[in-house]
């Protein structure tokens, strides 16, 4: 066999397989890149509410979906850092918190190759909406925690409203300070 013999020999046996191991790289590359698209765009779609649900786990997410992008990793050890940090009822918290998720935000673009968008975060165009009502709903709960925590720690008392004042006015009225009840010894209970 001649050396073009041997290369058509060669050729059908490494075509076919540098083709599986080129469409394995490219598919394992598409999968990282939906999951780190996954994980910004609910971090986009999230970030009026600082709370929610899909936030915290899409933040949760940024280590595994960005592990080769250092520049995503320190924006998101900053934002934990912060977040992790005591004093988030302070009035400076929420103003750093929007910082280091715009910052996260726009080196996440910057990462995903959206320039333009990374732009925008960069000079404070946020955009972020979220209704009146949702920010009225979390504080209301929020303080519902506050004064079962105070209950709890016996450092709020609970107000008690008498609405049926004539059942009072008669058990005050019984000697005893109790309703009278008859017994019924057969039956072993009060008498209808």
């Amino acid at each position: 066999m001649d050396a073009s013999s041997w290369a058509i020999v060669l050729a059908t046996f490494t075509g076919p397989l540098a083709a599986v191991v080129v469409s394995l790289w490219r598919e394992s590359r598409k999968e990282r890149r939906d999951a780190q698209m996954r994980v910004f765009g609910t971090l986009m779609a999230s970030r009026g509410s600082e709370l929610h649900l899909d936030s915290v786990r899409a933040l949760n997410s940024v280590q595994v979906a960005f592990t080769d992008h250092e520049h995503v990793l320190d924006a998101w050890r900053d934002l934990m850092a912060h977040v992790n940090a005591a004093g988030m009822g302070s009035p400076d918290w929420l103003p750093r918190y929007h910082t280091c998720l715009i910052v996260l935000l726009s080196v996440m673009a910057t990462a995903l190759g959206k320039k333009a968008l990374a732009r925008e975060l960069r000079i404070g165009r946020f955009g972020a909406y979220a209704p009146r009502a949702w920010a009225d709903h979390e504080q209301r709960v929020s303080k519902a925690y506050e004064y079962v925590a105070l209950l709890a720690a016996g450092k709020a008392s609970l107000p008690v409203f008498v609405t049926q004042v004539a059942e009072i006015q008669a058990l005050n009225k019984s000697p005893s300070g109790l309703p009278s009840v008859q017994v019924d010894e057969a039956r072993g209970g009060p008498v209808p």
